[in-house]
């Protein structure tokens, strides 16, 4: 796993930081938490937040007129975002080779990412059983599956594309 100077996790040294997310607690509620710098999930990463863009479903969901999919309700507590532009902090061998980018390069995070394993994604259609970031709960892995916070995790299936730090 590339593993540069992260703010935490297996090479921060001692105890890992804590970090600030929103945290939507409810409908109509965003409180600030902090919680514990995470690691990266197998064939994954942990990004830095650098931006993120608020888009309609965002206030959809904020005000209650928006579920999951298959009108399920959110799984609050759960950090919202969507549409962020981070930073790579740590990242696992596996990441680094599917993605094709290093600790220290700058993304754009596409919303779904795909589970792998179901028949959509070996070629036959669409992932039957796709993820989508600011939509789990913070009982879920990391919980920082959002982009309304200073790190967030990316699952092995999230779908990525590298920007040049050209690009103000």
């Amino acid at each position: 796993m590339i593993t540069p100077d992260a703010p935490g996790g297996s090479s921060g040294g001692g105890a890992p930081r804590l970090l600030k997310a929103m945290v939507m607690t409810d409908f109509g509620q965003l409180t600030m938490h902090e919680l514990p710098y995470p690691e990266p999930p197998p064939g994954g990463a942990v990004v830095q937040v650098l931006a993120n863009g608020v888009c309609g479903s965002d206030w959809a969901l904020f005000s209650g007129e928006q579920r999951r999919p298959g009108g399920k309700p959110p799984a609050f507590p759960m950090i919202p975002g969507h549409e962020p532009v981070a930073r790579v902090v740590e990242i696992t061998d596996e990441a680094r080779r599917r993605w094709n980018v290093e600790a220290g390069d700058r993304i754009v995070i596409e919303t779904k990412a795909t589970c792998g394993v179901c028949p959509g994604c070996a070629g036959e259609g669409a992932c039957a059983n796709p993820m989508i970031y600011s939509l789990r709960g913070l009982d879920d892995g990391s919980g920082l599956w959002g982009a309304l916070a200073e790190y967030m995790t990316l699952v092995g299936g999230s779908n990525i594309d590298r920007k040049s730090t050209r690009l103000n």
